[in-house]
């Protein structure tokens, strides 16, 4: 499954909700305000639980924010691509 996390962590706490939902098997592909997660201390929940985790980068860069891992990089170009290979997608938003 792939999950897409729009929202913001400070918007509200989902962490109870993705320890809960996220397998190890799964993806999670942060976009929009979900970016922010790379730089709270929810983003080890997910570390911890999916198989693979992807950040829009373009989407990181509109609000100034850098990550080290270029390997979880992804061009916005390539977002449809992502979806159209999951067989089933969670979207996170409020």
């Amino acid at each position: 499954m792939l999950h897409l996390i729009r929202q913001s962590p400070y918007q509200q706490d989902i962490s109870s909700e993705l320890s809960t939902l996220i397998s190890n098997d799964d993806d999670v592909l942060l976009i929009d305000d979900g970016v922010y997660f790379c730089q709270s201390l929810h983003f080890a929940i997910i570390q911890e639980k999916a198989k693979n985790i992807l950040i829009v980068d373009e989407h990181l860069q509109a609000r100034g924010i850098t990550f080290e891992k270029a390997d979880s990089l992804l061009p916005f170009a390539q977002i449809a691509e992502i979806l159209v290979q999951s067989e089933k997608t969670l979207t996170w938003q409020l």
